[in-house]
Parts: C-alpha cells; structure tokens; sequence
C-alpha cells in the first residue's frame, strides 16, 4: 500500500492506468493520425510490409500500438527503420 501511495504522489500510477486504457492495436486511422499520415498512405504502407506491427483480425487491418510507437521513436532519433 505504501508503494501504491508513493507512486500516486510522483504520478506513476496515473500513468500506468492510462496506458492500460489504451487500446493495444489502432485501427489505420488511429495510426494515420498518431503519424501526421493521410488513411490511404497508412494503409498502403501497412499493405505493403512498411509499417511494423501490422496484423489482420479477418478483413479488420490493426496496427500494435506499442510496436508503431518504438519505431517512430527509432525514425526521431535517425535509426534505421
């Protein structure tokens, strides 16, 4: 209880809820928005093999939240994608 306390205080367990309230895949457009992208251009890169994390429930196109986000991060910082 006394952890849960302290990581109130430094805003650790705010953080930590609301990534739990993250979906963990994006629909495209939700992808396409978090990348400043247009639908069609984020669909295109995710039919052709260009965007990572990209998985297929039936005919429904998701992209892990988690995995688009690390390499954005990797893009930022001028790593090879």
């Amino acid at each position: 209880m006394e952890t849960l306390t302290r990581l109130r205080d430094h805003g650790t367990a705010d953080r930590i809820s609301n990534e739990r309230e993250q979906p963990m895949y994006l629909r495209i457009t939700e992808a396409a928005q978090l990348m400043g992208l247009s639908k069609s251009k984020t669909a295109e890169m995710a039919s052709l093999g260009d965007l990572p994390g990209v998985v297929r429930f039936g005919r429904a196109v998701r992209v892990h939240r988690g995995m688009l986000l690390a390499y954005l991060e990797r893009l930022a910082r001028g790593d090879a994608a």
